[in-house]
């Protein structure tokens, strides 16, 4: 993902609206031409593995991305999911978290990139804990 964010923030790329530019799974041809936002990256910041606080204090306001582990996403339908796995292996956007009360469970929401069929309308709840 570094890279990606480094390549918009020394060329000023253009960011895209999924409607613009959808997802296709396949290798192709960058078509920045396709892209209405001029809003590009103003900064790049890696939170360590493991801030929790500094995580979930980057989220306010904005989108997050971060890497996961997907291996076990396949099947997801609803509900927190409460994977345990540890290789990094897809990257996709955190949204917003909800931090509940001491009885119920706190989780981040993400976005990921298998398109509105998958998940609950393309995202997932993952378990904080």
């Amino acid at each position: 993902m570094d890279d990606v964010f480094e390549y918009n923030l020394i060329k000023g790329n253009r960011m895209c609206l999924e409607s613009e530019y959808a997802y296709t799974a396949r290798d192709g041809t960058c078509q920045e031409e396709l892209c209405s936002l001029d809003v590009g990256l103003v900064g790049i910041k890696n939170i360590p593995e493991g801030d929790l606080d500094t995580l979930l204090a980057a989220t306010e306001g904005r989108p997050v991305a971060i890497a996961v582990d997907a291996s076990d996403w396949s099947f997801y339908l609803g509900g927190i999911h409460k994977s345990k796995k540890t290789s990094l292996n897809h990257g996709v956007v955190m949204e917003g978290f909800h931090k509940a009360d001491a009885k119920g469970e706190d989780y981040i929401y993400v976005r990921n990139s298998w398109g509105t069929r998958w998940g609950m309308g393309g995202f997932i709840k993952l378990d904080l804990n």
